[in-house]
């Protein structure tokens, strides 16, 4: 299948810029919206939506999905050549960055052990973010 061309649009370009000011956030469709509305550019939302698949097409972007198949957020792709995983709080469904060696480490184990090749572009664990962890203590002191 003949891959079709992407074309560097202005308002691909903004939404880039606005992941390019927090390379380590992941942003909704609606927050990515809400900053390009707040920084006075009308781009409508569904063209952000679009821009987004497409930088994430085109691996300038990495997609990941919430909990439970949730609501889709996307983050500058890490340009360094090593895995790029992320962490999903199953609480408040927040994507976090997993750029860390150690994942590389695994990658190589799974490969080398199983005949296993990850997908690190791919890659999630799922679990409870600091925050979430912090609060479900605090309520079960509480109790």
């Amino acid at each position: 299948m003949e891959r079709r061309r992407t074309y560097d649009t202005k308002q691909k370009r903004l939404v880039r810029s606005v992941l390019t000011q927090a390379p380590d956030r992941y942003f909704s469709v609606d927050e990515a919206h809400f900053n390009l509305v707040e920084a006075g550019e009308s781009v409508g939302r569904t063209t952000v939506y679009r821009a987004l698949e497409a930088l994430a097409d085109d691996g300038f972007a990495v997609k990941v999905f919430g909990p439970a198949g949730g609501e889709a957020r996307y983050r500058l792709a890490p340009q360094a050549p090593r895995a790029a995983g992320q962490l999903l709080c199953l609480d408040c469904g927040r994507a976090l960055p997993l750029d860390c060696g150690m994942l590389d480490d695994f990658s190589r184990h799974v490969q080398n052990h199983h005949g296993f090749e990850i997908d690190t572009s791919r890659t999630v664990l799922y679990g409870l973010c600091s925050g979430c962890r912090s609060r479900r203590s605090d309520s079960s002191i509480e109790r």
